[in-house]
């Protein structure tokens, strides 16, 4: 009897991983097909190195703009580019241009990919002598919030992060403000990454967020826009599972339902075999 307790152990445990990886697959796809990166999912990298094989994607359609009439073109997720450069080699930058680059971010103007790139030189390096600067962010308002990841998605979620450093209890604010949004690709992004900078901050709020987010895929009026909801959803919660920012105790009857309603679509089958791995080793 133990070694088949051990072995059942095993299978779920492999289970678990598998599904893990699985979502992650879908989150890569996501991104690649979708245009914001232009470097494929290692995936399909393999697939292109095989003799014989064509580069194949999910059976599920993905559409290449914004889920919603944002009018943007870069959607991302999970695991997204960072803007980030090389820390060896980091992209110069004067005091009057970063001075310059704050100001375009609290008069909500989206700011170019080589500003966008600067601004996170300076924001997550603690040694530039620049920091001082950054002060000026704690201008931003939860007015501010909104059109900063709307229209900023690429540096919101480290803007927002090194707000919350010094008043954590500014997440209860920006959850407000997420879940006043149109629920987009941006928005599960951000909320991932904020969670994952800064893993000492309550569940509390993400999990009222979580909840909305599944209130909104029950009330989608339009089939089309409900798939996807529905994946984008899923994928978050998936990803938020792997990574130990949630557990599945925290919202499993939710999660379970979630998955039961929307089984047919493949995210949150992916999804159901993960909460249930997860589960059985808790």
């Amino acid at each position: 009897m133990s070694d088949d307790s051990g072995n059942l152990q095993d299978t779920r445990r492999a289970n678990a991983e598998d599904a893990a990886k699985r979502a992650e697959t879908l989150i890569e796809l996501l991104r690649y097909v979708s245009g914001w990166t232009n470097v494929p999912p290692n995936s399909l990298l393999e697939a292109q190195a095989s003799p014989g094989h064509e580069r194949r994607i999910p059976g599920y359609p993905i559409s290449p703009i914004c889920f919603f009439d944002s009018g943007q073109q870069t959607p991302t997720l999970a695991s997204s580019p960072s803007t980030s450069a090389n820390p060896a080699s980091p992209e110069l930058i004067s005091a009057e241009k970063l001075d310059a680059i704050i100001g375009k971010l609290l008069s909500s103007t989206t700011l170019s990919q080589s500003e966008a790139r600067q601004f996170i030189n300076v924001l997550t390096s603690p040694a530039s002598p620049l920091r001082y600067k950054l002060q000026r962010l704690t201008e931003l308002t939860p007015s501010h919030y909104k059109l900063l990841i709307e229209l900023n998605p690429k540096v919101a979620s480290d803007v927002l992060s090194y707000l919350l450093r010094s008043d954590p209890d500014r997440i209860n604010t920006i959850i407000g403000v997420l879940m006043s949004m149109e629920f987009s690709v941006q928005c599960a992004d951000v909320i991932r990454k904020i969670y994952k900078t800064a893993p000492s901050l309550p569940t509390a709020p993400l999990v009222t967020y979580i909840q909305h987010l599944f209130q909104i895929c029950q009330d989608s009026s339009k089939p089309s826009m409900q798939i996807r909801h529905v994946r984008v959803t899923a994928m978050l919660v998936a990803t938020l599972l792997n990574e130990g920012t949630i557990k599945s105790d925290d919202l499993y009857t939710e999660i379970n339902a979630f998955c039961l309603q929307f089984s047919s679509n493949q995210a949150t089958s992916t999804l159901f075999q993960q909460l249930k791995a997860q589960q059985s080793q808790e």
